[in-house]
C-alpha cells in the first residue's frame, strides 16, 4: 500500500488481506467439540460476536462472515484484516526487491500498471516466494524458517530479540556523555490530513 506522503508516493507498507470465514465450518467445529487452530478465522467470528461492532477488528463483519448463501465470499481474498507490516519485516519472510524509492517489486501482483504508475494506492494481491537466504544458524535454516519458528513460539522470539535489540540501541553510543532528550513531543496532537502537529 502506498501511503502517498512523499514525492515518490511512499512510504509503503504491506496490508494483510484474507478470504471470508465460513460460519458453517466454525459452527461444525464448535458442535463437534474440536478446538480451533490458533490461526483459525473462527476466533475472529467468536470475538466479534461478543463485542460492539466498532471493536471488531474485521470490517465489515457481514462480508467476512461468509455463509452457504454466499460461498464465493469464503474464497475471494478481499477482507482487509487491519494489519499493516513494513517491508523491512516482511522481507525477512518473503523474497522481493525494491526500486530506488523503496517501492516493493519483484512478485506477482506488484506489476499492476496503475500501482507502478502511482495511480492506485494498493497493488494487486501479491504472491511472493519465501526468503530462502541462509539464516546463519547451526541448523541450516532459511530466514523464512526462522520467522516461522518465531511466529509459532513467542517466548523463543522474545528471548532472542531483547538482547539483540539492546545491543542495537547501544551500538555506537558514548554512554559517558548521554543527555536526557526533550519529551515535549510526547504530548503532540497530530492531524494527518492537514499534515500538522501541535503541542
Amino acid at each position: 500500500r502506498s501511503e502517498q506522503r512523499t514525492v515518490a508516493h511512499g512510504p509503503w507498507n504491506w496490508a494483510l488481506f484474507s478470504s471470508g470465514c465460513s460460519t458453517v465450518a466454525c459452527a461444525e467445529l464448535k458442535a463437534a467439540g474440536e478446538g480451533y487452530d490458533k490461526n483459525s478465522c473462527c476466533h475472529y467470528l467468536d470475538f466479534c460476536s461478543m463485542v460492539p461492532q466498532d471493536k471488531c477488528p474485521v470490517k465489515p463483519l457481514k462480508k467476512f462472515a461468509c455463509t452457504e448463501e454466499n460461498p464465493a465470499d469464503c474464497t475471494e481474498i478481499n477482507n482487509f484484516m487491519r494489519i499493516n507490516m513494513l517491508s523491512v519485516d516482511v522481507g525477512l519472510y518473503y523474497n522481493f526487491t525494491t526500486d530506488a524509492n523503496g517501492r516493493p517489486m519483484g512478485c506477482p501482483g506488484m506489476d499492476y500498471k496503475r500501482w507502478v504508475d502511482n495511480k492506485a494506492k494498493m497493488s494487486s494481491i501479491t504472491d511472493c516466494e519465501m526468503n530462502t537466504a541462509p539464516a546463519g544458524d547451526d541448523e541450516g535454516n532459511t530466514m523464512a524458517d526462522i520467522m516461522q519458528l518465531f511466529a509459532e513460539d513467542n517466548e523463543q522470539w522474545i528471548s532472542e530479540f531483547i538482547p539483540v535489540f539492546d545491543a542495537m540501541l547501544e551500538n555506537g553510543v558514548d554512554t559517558a556523555n548521554l543527555e536526557a532528550s526533550p519529551t515535549e513531543w510526547v504530548n503532540a496532537n497530530c492531524n494527518d490530513r492537514k499534515k500538522i502537529c501541535k503541542l
